[in-house]
């Protein structure tokens, strides 16, 4: 069996448990402008930058450019407040393992995030050890889904995107893998299966034994690494 290079991670509900946060934070705000706001929504707008998440949000309120940058900097500073509070114990189940264990076996470890605040959220989990590149956002033109912030990860790291396993759990971070033609891991009922090369539900069932025979698997399918 072959081993990827390099794992690239998303953070949001990939690692960090901070999917519930957002929510809240954006709850805040969709609650000031009187608007209704669900779980469910929250859930969709994973993986979209917040801005993109506020002029939806804020659809036919006829707010005016500065007052969308406005809720979206309140967002912001709500979010802040919460991930102030996270620790270690807000790691999704088995992932700083995952990123130990991975290292050890000299794999390159990313994280490719669309939050501007993925430093301070990694920094609190106590990870930043594991981490080769934390993909910074000026370096990054489009967002997800377009494949950008995981191609920017390849090339910082200087490996061939197929050498490359990432792991999403929005739709559109799903998307953005496949369009790098990299090794797709689905995590969360939030995403679809189709797509991903292995969906799974809960990251306890993500282990190095897994990652390697799914790579493997990739590999075969996709013929062999053009050099």
């Amino acid at each position: 069996m072959k081993m990827p290079k390099a794992v690239i991670f998303d953070l949001d509900g990939v690692i960090a448990n901070t999917v519930p946060l957002h929510y809240v934070a954006t709850k805040q705000v969709a609650d000031e402008v009187g608007v209704p706001f669900t779980y469910k929504m929250n859930e969709a707008f994973q993986g979209r930058n917040r801005m993109e998440m506020i002029r939806e949000l804020c659809e036919g309120l006829d707010k005016s450019e500065e007052e969308l940058i406005r809720l979206g900097e309140k967002k912001n500073e709500y979010y802040k407040e919460l991930i102030a509070t996270i620790s270690e114990k807000d790691a999704l189940p088995g992932m700083i393992m995952l990123m130990k264990e991975l290292k050890e076996a000299g794999v390159l470890l990313a994280i490719a995030s669309s939050s501007s605040n993925a430093e301070s959220v990694v920094n609190q989990l106590g990870v930043s050890m594991y981490v080769d590149y934390l993909v910074p956002h000026h370096k990054v033109t489009h967002m997800k889904p377009a494949p950008d912030i995981f191609l920017e990860a390849a090339r910082f790291l200087k490996v061939n995107p197929k050498e490359c396993v990432a792991l999403e759990d929005s739709q559109a971070g799903l998307e953005a893998i496949r369009a790098a033609r990299m090794c797709a891991i689905a995590v969360g009922e939030a995403v679809k299966e189709e797509g991903a090369d292995l969906h799974i539900t809960s990251t306890k069932s993500l282990n190095v034994s897994s990652i390697l025979q799914i790579y493997t698997k990739f590999i075969a399918k996709d013929g062999e690494i053009r050099k």
